[in-house]
């Protein structure tokens, strides 16, 4: 038997449940398009390798960071080395999905580095790494964890990590729902 929490009727639960499944169809969607999207770069990247030049090859081409930018000059994508790891940044990139926008074309920017995926639309950001994935809104307030994560109790002090877990918080950090 199901034990709920006071206050709690089952369809508060299944709503609850349907966010979830919502949240979940949408990152993975996200997770795929920024894949595609990396692997699309890297395939045009080996591409430009392989196109014969009526100049002599260069053997080995070394920057720190590489640079794409459009007819207008405006910076469109990066590769680099910060800090000591490389990172693969679109910007503002358009991105046309269902998944992303019902209603047409959004701004996604996108950033792969040693620390995961990172994607940013207008109104939220999510990051995907091996220990964890999390949503957060536009201001930087995680909303969503799923995964290995770490909270603290603003009454007691004490920390607890869960190795797996689902967190959905609300914007002042408060815990909306936390399984288990």
């Amino acid at each position: 038997m199901m034990v709920l929490p006071k206050g709690t009727d089952m369809t508060e639960l299944e709503a609850l449940k349907e966010r979830i499944r919502i949240l979940e169809q949408r990152s993975r969607r996200l997770r795929n398009v920024g894949i595609g999207l990396a692997l699309f770069v890297i395939a045009g990247f080996a591409f430009a390798q392989q196109r014969p030049s009526r100049n002599a090859i260069v053997d080995v081409i070394e920057a720190k960071k590489f640079v794409l930018k459009d007819d207008k000059g405006v910076e469109r994508a990066s590769l680099s080395l910060l800090g000591g790891s490389a990172e693969l940044n679109m910007h503002e990139g358009y991105v046309h999905a269902d998944s992303i926008s019902p209603s047409g074309t959004r701004p996604l920017s996108i950033r792969l580095s040693a620390d995961g995926l990172m994607f940013q639309g207008e109104t939220s950001l999510a990051t995907i790494n091996s220990e964890h994935i999390l949503l957060a809104d536009i201001g930087g307030n995680l909303r969503t964890a799923l995964g290995s994560t770490t909270l603290g109790s603003s009454k007691t002090g004490a920390v607890k990590t869960q190795p797996a877990s689902l967190i959905l918080l609300d914007k002042q950090g408060k815990v909306l729902f936390r399984a288990p």
